[in-house]
This record gives structure tokens, sequence and C-alpha cells, in this order.
């Protein structure tokens, strides 16, 4: 028998308005996905599914599925020396242009450096020049024959040399011009990070005896390892996907990085029936950035973490 005592409890309807935030939500969250995959997972699928079908195939044509493509590219020496040439490419670039991007932040927003404000816009104005644009103007100023800077030193050194002594032609003059083209980014990227950091820990350094550098590495560098590693993992990104430099300079002097050969190998398809070999060259890059992107994120976490 039910107790006499014991009360009804019926559940309450949810607000119409909790009902009606819930309903956004989901058409907010369905439609951000369908977004996603039009944007970003639907290409991937095709490109990935291209490097299964012969050459000649479209990817959605009926017909057997091969790993031919992935055979050729893996077994020609060429890919080796293209992945060496992508790495060292992207790996020095950023090293130029992160090395100078810091000192001029350092310089900028941490220094007494007088005109200031002036040296921060003129560092970042070559943002509005295009790649292209900038690898013409580097040509015109380093190319071994004709470059300015070229034939300014051989008139001061008298040297009777008909080009040098610099090549812009080369792997080094690759990495030389894109690694400047990074430095305006970086540098509005990472100068934040300087700006807001409490000038308090640098001068307790200073108080207890540090010289300046020992308070860079110390102090400064350490606080801004978050912004620089956010920096380095994006220009990373960049350098193994960038066009212009290496489209410009390095197809003139047969040096070829990926961009360059899956470019090429997309203009050519139809002629010479490469658009499978460059579906597998495009995944293998697709997978080297998602392994960057990973690690970048991983490190990122633990540090915020501390």
């Amino acid at each position: 028998m039910s107790d006499p005592s014991a009360v009804l409890t019926v559940p309450r309807a949810a607000p119409a308005g909790t009902l009606q935030r819930i309903r956004w939500q989901a058409v907010a969250l369905v439609g951000t996905m369908a977004v996603v995959f039009y944007l970003v997972l639907g290409p991937l699928a095709i490109a990935l599914l291209a490097t299964f079908r012969k050459k000649g195939t479209l990817p959605f044509e009926p017909g057997p599925f091969t790993l031919e493509n992935y055979a050729e590219v893996f077994l020609d020496p060429s890919t080796w020396a293209l992945i060496l040439n992508t790495l060292v490419f992207a790996g020095g670039s950023l090293i130029l242009g992160m090395s100078l991007a810091l000192i001029l932040g350092w310089l900028v927003e941490r220094s007494d450096m007088p005109y200031h404000e002036l040296m921060f816009s003129l560092i970042i104005a070559p943002m509005a020049i295009p790649g292209m644009m900038a690898a013409i103007a580097w040509i015109f100023l380093l190319h071994p024959k004709i470059g300015l800077f070229n034939i300014v030193v051989r008139w001061a050194l008298g040297l009777d040399t008909p080009d040098g002594p610099l090549n812009i032609y080369t792997l080094w003059g690759m990495i030389f011009v894109e690694g400047i083209r990074m430095v305006p980014t970086i540098f509005l990227m990472t100068s934040g990070a300087f700006r807001s950091m409490d000038p308090a820990l640098e001068e307790a350094s200073r108080v207890a005896g540090k010289s300046s550098l020992v308070t860079t590495f110390r102090i400064t560098l350490p606080l801004m390892w978050p912004a620089i590693l956010a920096a380095l993992l994006y220009f990373l990104i960049v350098a193994m996907e960038v066009f212009e430099i290496p489209g410009v300079l390095g197809m003139n002097a047969g040096i070829h990085v990926f961009s360059v050969v899956i470019s090429t190998s997309v203009w050519n398809m139809w002629e010479q029936g490469k658009e499978s070999t460059a579906s597998a060259l495009s995944v293998i890059l697709i997978l080297v950035l998602i392994g960057v992107n990973w690690f970048g994120r991983m490190a990122l976490g633990r540090m915020r973490s501390f």
C-alpha cells in the first residue's frame, strides 16, 4: 500500500528558451561539420582515392584499385632527394627567419632602441609584397651575371669574372629568400609576447648580476617558448607548401621540392597521366604535415600545463 504522505513529483518541462538554444547549437554543429567536410574532408578523400587508381582514371570511375602509384613514388630514387630538399629548405628557412624575427622583436619591444614604432611599421611592410614579386626582385639583386649586388662586388673587388661571387639559383639562395620573407609575419606573431612579458623578471635577473645575454637565454626566451613554438609549427608547414620561391628560383636551377613537383605534375597530368602520381606525393606531404601538427600541439599542451 502506498504512503499517503508521499508527494508525486512531476518532472518539469525544459524552458522554451533552453530548447531553442539547444536546437540552434545542434544546427550550428551540423552546419560546421558540413562546411568542414566540403572544404577539407571532401577534397582530401578525392585525393586519397585517386592514389589507388590507375593513371588516366578518374577517382570515381569504375575500375580496379592499385598500389602502383605508391610503388612508383617510393621506388624512385628522386623521391628521397625530393624529401631531403624539402626538409633542408623548410628547416633552413625557418631557422633564418625565426632568428632574425626574434632579434628584431627583442630590439623593438624589449630594448630602448629609438624610433621603435617606425621600425615596427618598416619590419612588417614587406608583408604586402607577393612572393612571386619578392623572388623576382632578389633575382635582379643576386643573379650571378646581371645581379646588381654581384656587379657592385665584382667592381669593388676588381674581379675579372663574368658571374658571381653570389648565386641566387641554389638551395641556399632559396633558403635565404624564403627566410627573409618569413621575418615580418614571425615578428608580428611574436612581438605581442615580447610586449606583454613582465619586465620585473628581467630586472630581477640584472639586479642579481646577470648579463643581458644570460637574461635573454634564461628568462626571456623560456617565457617566449609557447609563442616561438606556435610560429615554428605554422611556418614549418608554410615552408613545406610554399611554391613561389622554389618555383621561381629552384626550377631554373633544377632544385625541386614537394610543392614544385606536385604543381608541375598537376599542370602536365592530362598530357602525361601524372594525376595519380601527384596525388600520391600529396598524400605523403599531408601525412608529414599532420605529424608536424600533432607534435607541435602536444608540445604546446605540455607547456601550458606548467
